[in-house]
Protein backbone atom coordinates (compact mmCIF):
# COMPACT_ATOMS: atom_id res chain seq x y z
CA UNK A 1 0.00 0.00 0.00
CA UNK A 2 1.38 3.30 -0.68
CA UNK A 3 2.12 5.58 1.70
CA UNK A 4 0.73 9.45 1.73
CA UNK A 5 1.89 12.10 4.18
CA UNK A 6 0.51 15.40 2.63
CA UNK A 7 3.09 18.29 2.59
CA UNK A 8 1.97 21.33 5.41
CA UNK A 9 2.95 24.82 5.88
CA UNK A 10 1.63 27.37 8.51
CA UNK A 11 -1.38 29.74 6.91
CA UNK A 12 -3.37 32.29 7.79
CA UNK A 13 -6.65 33.76 7.11
CA UNK A 14 -8.85 36.29 7.96
CA UNK A 15 -11.37 33.71 9.57
CA UNK A 16 -8.62 32.15 11.71
CA UNK A 17 -8.03 33.45 15.31
CA UNK A 18 -5.50 36.00 15.29
CA UNK A 19 -1.93 35.00 16.74
CA UNK A 20 -2.84 30.74 16.25
CA UNK A 21 -0.93 28.99 13.87
CA UNK A 22 -2.80 26.64 11.72
CA UNK A 23 -1.69 23.50 10.08
CA UNK A 24 -3.61 22.75 5.98
CA UNK A 25 -2.41 20.69 3.33
CA UNK A 26 -0.60 22.67 0.74
CA UNK A 27 -0.47 20.02 -1.49
CA UNK A 28 -2.05 16.09 -1.52
CA UNK A 29 -0.73 13.70 -3.93
CA UNK A 30 -2.80 12.17 -6.21
CA UNK A 31 -3.15 8.28 -5.41
CA UNK A 32 -5.32 7.13 -7.99
CA UNK A 33 -2.87 7.85 -10.59
CA UNK A 34 0.24 7.29 -9.17
CA UNK A 35 0.22 2.79 -9.03
CA UNK A 36 0.14 3.19 -12.68
CA UNK A 37 2.60 6.16 -13.17
CA UNK A 38 5.21 3.54 -11.15
CA UNK A 39 4.54 0.53 -13.03
CA UNK A 40 4.74 2.26 -16.50
CA UNK A 41 8.01 4.02 -15.43
CA UNK A 42 9.55 0.84 -14.35
CA UNK A 43 8.15 -1.02 -17.59
CA UNK A 44 10.07 2.36 -19.82
CA UNK A 45 13.25 1.78 -17.54
CA UNK A 46 13.69 -1.95 -18.28
CA UNK A 47 12.95 -1.68 -21.71
CA UNK A 48 15.75 1.13 -22.01
CA UNK A 49 18.32 -1.47 -20.46
CA UNK A 50 16.69 -4.25 -22.82
CA UNK A 51 17.64 -1.71 -26.09
CA UNK A 52 20.66 -0.46 -25.00
CA UNK A 53 21.85 -4.27 -24.75
CA UNK A 54 20.53 -4.69 -27.79
CA UNK A 55 22.09 -2.12 -29.73
CA UNK A 56 25.74 -2.53 -28.19
CA UNK A 57 27.95 -5.24 -28.02
CA UNK A 58 30.10 -3.95 -25.51
CA UNK A 59 26.77 -3.06 -23.11
CA UNK A 60 27.12 -4.14 -19.57
CA UNK A 61 23.80 -2.94 -18.85
CA UNK A 62 21.24 -4.68 -16.02
CA UNK A 63 18.68 -4.06 -13.54
CA UNK A 64 17.80 -5.92 -10.47
CA UNK A 65 14.58 -5.49 -8.02
CA UNK A 66 14.86 -4.44 -4.69
CA UNK A 67 12.37 -3.24 -1.80
CA UNK A 68 9.42 -2.65 -4.78
CA UNK A 69 11.95 -0.43 -6.67
CA UNK A 70 14.59 -1.08 -9.61
CA UNK A 71 18.71 -0.65 -9.47
CA UNK A 72 19.28 0.52 -13.29
CA UNK A 73 22.76 0.19 -14.81
CA UNK A 74 23.84 1.07 -18.13
CA UNK A 75 27.50 2.75 -17.78
CA UNK A 76 28.82 4.50 -14.93
CA UNK A 77 28.42 7.88 -16.44
CA UNK A 78 24.85 7.58 -17.98
CA UNK A 79 21.81 9.36 -16.46
CA UNK A 80 20.07 6.00 -16.93
CA UNK A 81 22.23 4.38 -14.01
CA UNK A 82 19.35 4.90 -11.37
CA UNK A 83 17.45 3.95 -8.47
CA UNK A 84 13.80 4.08 -9.63
CA UNK A 85 10.76 3.47 -7.07
CA UNK A 86 13.18 2.12 -4.01
CA UNK A 87 11.17 1.71 -0.79
CA UNK A 88 7.58 2.94 -2.53
CA UNK A 89 6.29 -0.83 -1.84
CA UNK A 90 8.07 -2.23 0.43
CA UNK A 91 10.36 -1.40 3.93
CA UNK A 92 13.86 -0.75 3.88
CA UNK A 93 16.46 -2.18 6.15
CA UNK A 94 20.14 -1.08 6.93
CA UNK A 95 21.34 -4.23 4.76
CA UNK A 96 18.95 -3.01 1.80
CA UNK A 97 21.04 0.52 1.91
CA UNK A 98 24.27 -1.44 1.86
CA UNK A 99 22.71 -3.71 -1.21
CA UNK A 100 22.05 -0.43 -2.91
CA UNK A 101 25.33 1.35 -2.14
CA UNK A 102 27.48 -1.43 -3.59
CA UNK A 103 25.59 -2.39 -6.57
CA UNK A 104 26.20 0.74 -7.63
CA UNK A 105 29.74 1.88 -5.54
CA UNK A 106 31.35 -1.30 -7.55
CA UNK A 107 30.42 -0.08 -10.71
CA UNK A 108 31.46 3.73 -10.22
CA UNK A 109 28.03 5.15 -10.41
CA UNK A 110 26.50 8.01 -8.56
CA UNK A 111 24.11 7.12 -6.63
CA UNK A 112 20.93 9.20 -5.57
CA UNK A 113 18.03 8.19 -3.07
CA UNK A 114 14.67 9.86 -5.01
CA UNK A 115 12.18 10.32 -1.81
CA UNK A 116 8.44 11.01 -2.52
CA UNK A 117 5.51 11.08 -0.19
CA UNK A 118 5.01 7.51 -1.31
CA UNK A 119 8.41 6.41 0.24
CA UNK A 120 8.33 4.20 3.38
CA UNK A 121 9.37 5.73 7.00
CA UNK A 122 11.95 3.23 7.26
CA UNK A 123 13.76 4.39 4.19
CA UNK A 124 14.16 7.40 5.91
CA UNK A 125 15.35 5.84 9.28
CA UNK A 126 17.74 3.70 7.39
CA UNK A 127 19.46 7.15 5.24
CA UNK A 128 20.09 8.71 8.40
CA UNK A 129 23.24 6.79 8.90
CA UNK A 130 24.16 7.63 5.15
CA UNK A 131 25.90 10.62 3.93
CA UNK A 132 23.72 12.64 1.29
CA UNK A 133 23.74 15.87 -0.35
CA UNK A 134 20.66 17.39 -1.33
CA UNK A 135 20.40 17.77 -4.86
CA UNK A 136 17.00 19.11 -5.90
CA UNK A 137 13.21 18.70 -6.45
CA UNK A 138 10.97 17.95 -9.01
CA UNK A 139 7.60 16.86 -10.17
CA UNK A 140 5.83 14.16 -11.30
CA UNK A 141 2.87 15.71 -13.68
CA UNK A 142 0.24 13.83 -15.62
CA UNK A 143 -3.65 14.51 -17.60
CA UNK A 144 -5.88 12.12 -18.32
CA UNK A 145 -6.31 11.89 -22.41
CA UNK A 146 -9.54 11.15 -24.81
CA UNK A 147 -8.67 9.44 -28.00
CA UNK A 148 -10.61 12.51 -29.62
CA UNK A 149 -7.49 14.99 -28.42
CA UNK A 150 -6.62 17.47 -30.63
CA UNK A 151 -3.79 19.98 -30.47
CA UNK A 152 -4.45 23.87 -30.59
CA UNK A 153 -2.69 26.01 -33.59
CA UNK A 154 1.01 26.41 -33.80
CA UNK A 155 2.64 28.30 -36.17
CA UNK A 156 5.75 25.44 -35.22
CA UNK A 157 5.94 22.40 -37.65
CA UNK A 158 6.04 18.79 -35.71
CA UNK A 159 6.31 15.75 -37.10
CA UNK A 160 8.17 12.12 -36.21
CA UNK A 161 11.67 12.40 -36.65
CA UNK A 162 12.80 9.46 -38.79
CA UNK A 163 16.56 9.42 -38.75
CA UNK A 164 18.28 8.34 -35.44
CA UNK A 165 21.50 10.46 -36.48
CA UNK A 166 19.32 13.66 -36.91
CA UNK A 167 18.19 13.08 -33.44
CA UNK A 168 21.65 12.13 -32.00
CA UNK A 169 23.28 15.92 -33.43
CA UNK A 170 19.88 17.16 -31.74
CA UNK A 171 19.94 16.18 -29.05
CA UNK A 172 23.66 16.24 -27.94
CA UNK A 173 23.60 19.95 -29.11
CA UNK A 174 20.43 20.83 -27.14
CA UNK A 175 21.24 18.86 -23.75
CA UNK A 176 24.71 18.95 -23.73
CA UNK A 177 26.08 21.83 -25.77
CA UNK A 178 27.32 19.81 -28.37
CA UNK A 179 30.23 18.57 -25.84
CA UNK A 180 29.58 14.94 -27.49
CA UNK A 181 30.77 11.56 -25.48
CA UNK A 182 30.23 8.43 -25.77
CA UNK A 183 27.25 7.93 -23.02
CA UNK A 184 25.44 10.85 -24.54
CA UNK A 185 25.20 9.26 -28.38
CA UNK A 186 24.22 6.11 -26.55
CA UNK A 187 21.85 7.85 -24.50
CA UNK A 188 20.16 9.32 -27.65
CA UNK A 189 19.90 6.44 -29.06
CA UNK A 190 18.64 4.33 -27.12
CA UNK A 191 16.11 6.83 -26.67
CA UNK A 192 15.23 6.71 -30.02
CA UNK A 193 15.37 2.75 -30.90
CA UNK A 194 13.32 1.78 -27.49
CA UNK A 195 10.39 -0.05 -28.61
CA UNK A 196 6.74 1.95 -28.31
CA UNK A 197 8.99 5.07 -28.61
CA UNK A 198 8.37 7.98 -31.38
CA UNK A 199 10.71 11.09 -31.60
CA UNK A 200 8.90 14.37 -32.19
CA UNK A 201 10.87 17.48 -34.40
CA UNK A 202 9.97 20.47 -34.65
CA UNK A 203 10.92 22.70 -37.01
CA UNK A 204 11.37 26.82 -37.33
CA UNK A 205 11.78 28.24 -40.58
CA UNK A 206 12.84 24.70 -41.95
CA UNK A 207 15.29 23.80 -39.74
CA UNK A 208 14.79 21.07 -36.91
CA UNK A 209 14.69 23.58 -33.71
CA UNK A 210 13.95 20.71 -30.96
CA UNK A 211 12.59 17.31 -30.05
CA UNK A 212 11.05 15.32 -28.07
CA UNK A 213 9.97 11.09 -26.97
CA UNK A 214 6.98 9.52 -26.48
CA UNK A 215 6.74 6.16 -24.68
CA UNK A 216 3.23 4.56 -25.76
CA UNK A 217 1.42 2.15 -23.70
CA UNK A 218 -1.61 1.03 -23.35
CA UNK A 219 -2.60 2.62 -20.24
CA UNK A 220 0.07 5.90 -20.56
CA UNK A 221 2.23 7.64 -22.64
CA UNK A 222 5.12 8.83 -21.09
CA UNK A 223 6.55 12.14 -22.47
CA UNK A 224 10.78 12.75 -22.42
CA UNK A 225 13.61 14.08 -23.36
CA UNK A 226 12.46 17.48 -24.48
CA UNK A 227 15.05 19.62 -25.87
CA UNK A 228 15.36 22.44 -27.79
CA UNK A 229 18.34 24.38 -28.89
CA UNK A 230 19.19 27.67 -27.95
CA UNK A 231 18.44 29.63 -30.44
CA UNK A 232 15.12 28.19 -30.45
CA UNK A 233 14.06 28.47 -26.87
CA UNK A 234 11.50 30.63 -26.12
CA UNK A 235 9.88 30.65 -28.91
CA UNK A 236 6.86 27.98 -28.53
CA UNK A 237 9.17 24.66 -29.24
CA UNK A 238 8.31 22.81 -25.75
CA UNK A 239 4.80 23.80 -25.85
CA UNK A 240 4.26 22.88 -29.70
CA UNK A 241 6.14 19.66 -28.83
CA UNK A 242 4.17 18.70 -26.01
CA UNK A 243 0.59 19.31 -28.11
CA UNK A 244 2.45 17.05 -30.59
CA UNK A 245 2.92 14.21 -28.35
CA UNK A 246 -0.17 14.26 -26.60
CA UNK A 247 -1.84 13.69 -30.13
CA UNK A 248 0.11 10.60 -30.90
CA UNK A 249 -0.23 9.36 -27.25
CA UNK A 250 -4.00 9.60 -27.94
CA UNK A 251 -4.03 7.90 -31.70
CA UNK A 252 -2.41 4.84 -29.15
CA UNK A 253 -5.40 4.51 -26.81
CA UNK A 254 -3.36 5.92 -23.71
CA UNK A 255 -5.61 7.32 -21.08
CA UNK A 256 -2.91 9.30 -18.97
CA UNK A 257 0.02 10.84 -20.32
CA UNK A 258 2.72 11.71 -17.61
CA UNK A 259 6.20 13.80 -17.35
CA UNK A 260 8.78 14.99 -15.16
CA UNK A 261 9.39 18.57 -14.64
CA UNK A 262 11.41 20.88 -12.51
CA UNK A 263 9.56 22.92 -10.03
CA UNK A 264 9.32 27.19 -11.18
CA UNK A 265 10.20 26.31 -14.58
CA UNK A 266 9.06 27.06 -18.10
CA UNK A 267 8.50 23.17 -18.63
CA UNK A 268 6.24 23.33 -15.18
CA UNK A 269 4.01 25.78 -16.99
CA UNK A 270 4.34 24.64 -20.20
CA UNK A 271 2.52 21.26 -19.31
CA UNK A 272 0.31 23.15 -17.36
CA UNK A 273 -0.81 25.19 -19.73
CA UNK A 274 -1.76 21.90 -21.74
CA UNK A 275 -3.58 20.51 -18.72
CA UNK A 276 -1.52 18.43 -16.88
CA UNK A 277 -1.78 18.49 -12.92
CA UNK A 278 0.71 17.77 -9.83
CA UNK A 279 0.92 13.71 -9.44
CA UNK A 280 3.65 14.47 -6.77
CA UNK A 281 6.24 15.96 -5.71
CA UNK A 282 10.35 14.62 -5.33
CA UNK A 283 13.28 14.75 -3.80
CA UNK A 284 16.90 14.01 -4.51
CA UNK A 285 19.72 13.45 -2.38
CA UNK A 286 23.38 12.35 -3.76
CA UNK A 287 25.28 10.02 -1.37
CA UNK A 288 28.76 11.32 -1.01
CA UNK A 289 31.29 8.31 -1.69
Amino acid sequence: MLRVEAIQEEQYSEKMVPGRAYKVPLFRANEAVVPIMLASSTYYAHAMVETHRRLFAHSKAEYVSRCGGTLMFVTSNSPLSQLMSFGIAEPVSAEDIEFVREYFGSRQAELRFRLTPFTHPSLHNALASVPTVFEGTGFQVFRPLKQDYKAGPSNIETRPIESAEQWRELFVEAFYDGNSSTDNEELALTIFNCPKTVVVGAWIDGRLAGGGAVNVRVELASLNAACTLPEYRGRGVQRALIKARLGIAARHNCQLAMSSVTPASESLRNHLREGFEIAYPTTVFRVIK
